[in-house]
């Protein structure tokens, strides 16, 4: 009896230490997490796994390199509450020398919608507002964005910084018009439930530079202090939901017609997004019993 008394318990002591550890394994490989939820009633949780510099990248080729960095940013939402979310983005920050062009190759000063309506001038997205859906193939849940410049976007012997803000949002009502490539005739209607500013600065680390390097020893990359964002966005972030995209070129030889596009985009109270109270039970017990299955499938006591 003794005996068996004896292997209960240090059964249950290697479990405890199994799942201790299994525990601060699975801490050590996210970056950070932050519970989603709406006036208190959980929504879920939103998992940054990864926050680094993206140290070298080349956007040319072998022959002909041109080289940059950047940031490499992704993670995961876990809803509780059935509903529909969607990612919202905006770059807040974005050094003159870096500024985006829309489809008709005019500037858009930040701050902006990320991507804007029909996307960019050299990368060609779909007219829905929603950063996930133009993160294809790894759409919602998935976060994940390798935002990068050239080093010929740096101001000599100076920083370039790129800033953004990202949020869940859920989604309370969609109208849609009848013109597909046009955001301008559709309106969304959603609640802002959690952010983060993050971002990226890329520095020319020489002093009174001649000229333009192509040497990626003369840069470094830092990442901006990440920031979790509850309540309301910034007002630049709001301020990018009502930005008009574009220029009319009607007359023009090209492109020939008013480029002009926007999104309609309301921010309303998340009241729509409270989960129902049985979704939260079901939740629950998942959730024990995937922590129960992992810690018998790493912690097995062999007599």
């Amino acid at each position: 009896m003794l005996r068996s008394v004896k292997l209960v318990a240090a059964a249950a002591a290697v479990s405890v230490a199994c799942t201790l550890a299994a525990g601060a394994a699975a801490r050590a490989a996210v970056f950070s997490q932050h519970d989603v939820d709406c006036n208190g009633s959980p929504c879920g949780t939103m998992t940054i796994d990864t926050y680094k510099t993206l140290d070298l990248f080349n956007f040319g080729n072998a022959s002909d390199p041109l080289y940059g960095m950047g940031a490499d940013i992704h993670g995961t939402f876990s809803a509780v509450a059935k509903h529909k979310y969607h990612y919202l983005q905006a770059i807040i920050v974005n050094d003159k020398t870096a500024e985006a062009k829309f489809t008709d190759k005019t500037d858009i000063p930040a701050p902006l919608l990320d991507p804007p309506p029909g996307g960019y001038s050299n990368a060609l997205f779909d007219f829905l507002p929603y950063y996930d859906q133009a993160n294809d193939p790894m759409p919602f849940p998935t976060f994940y964005d390798e935002p990068k410049n050239s080093f010929g976007l740096v101001p000599l012997g100076d920083v370039a910084k790129v800033q953004f803000e990202t949020w869940v949002v859920c989604v309370i009502d969609e109208t849609f018009g009848d013109n597909p490539i046009r955001a301008s005739d559709d309106t969304f209607d959603v609640a802002a439930l959690l952010g983060w500013s993050w971002g990226y600065q890329i520095r020319d680390n020489r002093d009174n530079p001649p000229g333009f390097s192509e040497d990626p020893s003369d840069f470094t990359v830092s990442l901006l202090d990440f920031e979790w964002l509850t309540g309301v966005p910034t007002p630049e972030f709001i301020s990018a939901l009502s930005i008009t995209y574009g220029a009319d070129h009607t007359g023009d030889p090209d492109p020939g017609i008013d480029a002009r596009d926007r999104f309609y985009i309301t921010l309303s109270d998340c009241v729509n997004c409270i989960p129902e109270p049985g979704t939260i039970v079901l939740w629950l017990f998942a959730t024990a019993a995937i922590l129960l299955l992992d810690r018998n499938r790493s912690c097995a006591v062999r007599g």
